[in-house]
């Protein structure tokens, strides 16, 4: 089993105990909970984690109640609230926390960044640093593996979540990239905004995935999939924001141009397709 240095672990260290709060978000299955695990490990029993999926941890979360909290953090230095966007009014909830017990550093992880980030920025501003751990780049694998124009082209077939790459077989990598696909790809999209029709929503991905580093026509998507261009548009913001696409909107060398157009785009008056990029695990 390969332990991964992620490139971010040394300036989240650097942040911590600056008195303020820490947040972790990224792609389920890209190795939050194992680098939170990881930063807190040296400080032994003056540290905790918890997983806020349980119904047990997400009882202690009460909103005006920070001293619901107390037994969670009492004699802590660091304490981890993992996949923190399960709790309701998270943010709020912290920020009067941090407020009236400043003494713990608090690091929360999210696989959602729509929802842990909405929750949080609003309430939580001026109070905490952000970051976003994607599945692990070349440089990261390099670290710990030597990589050879094999590896290389595994690699851009398969991607790069933690778990695929320590697979030693293509039969298990497939099975890895299958479960992620079905269990979690797009768990907090259906969890926290309500999709109406998950099967076009899926229909909409497969058309994507087709045309990965290709123009995108809006236009085009809408009619083969029976939906208005403005539902087309929601569903592709709540891919990307779960880090399922990358889009990459019209470029200009014209800075000026530039923001005219994506100005245009915004206000669904242009339109100009775009390129898009979809993370190799669409295609499994």
């Amino acid at each position: 089993m390969f332990i991964f240095k992620r490139a971010i672990e040394s300036r989240i260290k650097k942040l911590l105990f600056k008195k303020k709060m820490l947040v972790i978000l990224g792609p389920r299955q890209s190795g939050k909970t194992t680098l939170s695990k990881k930063l807190i490990k040296d400080f032994g029993n003056k540290a905790a984690y918890f997983d806020c999926q349980l119904a047990e941890i997400r009882g202690y979360f009460v909103l005006g109640e920070p001293k619901k909290l107390l037994p969670l953090v009492k004699n802590k230095k660091i304490v981890v609230f993992d996949e923190a966007q399960t709790i309701q009014d998270i943010g709020t909830i912290l920020k009067v926390f941090h407020d009236t017990y400043p003494g713990t550093q608090i690091i929360a992880t999210g696989s959602s960044s729509f929802d842990l980030a909405n929750k949080i920025n609003e309430p939580m501003t001026g109070r905490f640093f952000e970051f976003t751990l994607l599945p692990l780049s070349i440089e990261e694998i390099k670290s710990v593996k030597k990589i050879n124009k094999n590896d290389l082209l595994l690699i851009m077939l398969y991607g790069s979540y933690p778990a695929v790459i320590g697979a030693k077989t293509i039969n298990e990598k497939k099975e890895i990239l299958k479960n992620i696909a079905t269990t979690y790809l797009y768990k907090d999209i259906f969890v926290f905004e309500a999709i109406r029709n998950p099967k076009v929503f899926e229909d909409l991905v497969k058309l994507l995935a087709y045309q990965i580093g290709q123009m995108v026509s809006i236009n085009e998507l809408s009619q083969s999939l029976g939906i208005s261009r403005s539902v087309v548009r929601r569903y592709i913001r709540f891919l990307e924001q779960s880090y399922i696409i990358k889009v990459a909107h019209s470029f200009s060398s014209n800075p000026r141009k530039e923001l005219k157009i994506l100005s245009f785009e915004n206000e669904q008056k242009l339109e100009q397709p775009n390129f898009l990029f979809l993370r190799r695990t669409v295609l499994r």
